[in-house]
């Protein structure tokens, strides 16, 4: 919140600087301001923190597997970085137009920005789909398909606008019409994260739902299953794909449930 206050004040520092104390005046206005050049690396480090919880979140569903977190990581430490670069040199440049020779470091920060934004939607998805396969319980399903939407919103909207900043860079160089776009970048993904955890209750309450299956009733055992289950400290490792514990005791419907509602209550608080 506080990274985000700081973003909107320079941001409008900027705009003041702009529009009214110097409107007119050309040689004020293509020479870049110290706040709009200070907003790249405010805006990455919301996006490293907002992509980082994400990777977080990924890192429980996988079970413990690296390999995803670390390449998110990786890639926004990389867009950080390059902003970063470009933040730096247009602070010494005496006019937009001296800025274009940094022009590769937007580039491929915004190349790399929709490749992770990617990489993270369909991990996402595809992890919530492995949780889903094999299960028949109304809740859990509508809290997966719920999560699956919000990731799908996300990557859309924040992809669009990288997208968008790209090409108003590469077509309208000597314009700063990309700053409109990239300026937005941060609020997409702050508001992307606070949709998640604002739904956390109401996920929750769905999950606390009856353990139904969507073709019958749960039977008396797997209802204290569950129960029992739900109050036990030991976490429990289970197969999804198979219905089996690792201890190969047989599939039991309400223990199913309870283990993949532990592990979808582990994924909500994040």
């Amino acid at each position: 919140m506080i990274l985000d206050c700081l973003h909107a004040a320079l941001i409008t520092d900027a705009v003041y600087y702009y529009v009214v104390t110097n409107f007119g005046n050309i040689p004020s206005i293509v020479r870049p301001y110290w706040s709009l050049s200070a907003v790249p690396i405010v805006t990455t480090v919301i996006t490293l923190i907002i992509r980082g919880i994400f990777a977080y979140r990924l890192w429980k569903l996988s079970g413990g597997g690296i390999v995803v977190p670390m390449a998110i990581i990786a890639g926004s430490l990389w867009i950080m970085g390059a902003a970063t670069y470009f933040a730096i040199k247009i602070s010494h440049v005496d006019s937009w137009f001296s800025a274009q020779r940094y022009s590769w470091s937007l580039y491929s920060g915004f190349g790399c920005e929709t490749v992770v934004d990617v990489v993270i939607t369909v991990s996402q998805c595809l992890y919530f789909r492995r949780l889903q396969n094999g299960l028949g319980f109304n809740s859990t399903n509508a809290v997966i398909h719920t999560l699956m939407v919000y990731s799908i919103n996300t990557c859309v909207v924040t992809s669009l606008c990288g997208i968008c900043c790209l090409i108003t860079f590469a077509a309208l160089p000597n314009t700063l019409i990309f700053i409109a776009f990239f300026c937005m970048l941060s609020k997409l993904y702050f508001n992307a994260l606070l949709a998640n955890l604002n739904a956390r209750g109401v996920l929750r309450k769905n999950l606390d739902e009856p353990a139904h299956r969507l073709s019958g009733t749960a039977t008396y055992l797997d209802t204290i299953m569950t129960f029992h289950a739900a109050r036990s400290p030991v976490s429990l490792s289970f197969t999804v794909s198979s219905g089996m514990a690792d201890s190969g005791s047989p599939e039991m419907p309400g223990f199913q449930f309870a283990m993949h509602k532990i592990a979808l209550d582990s994924v909500i608080k994040v």
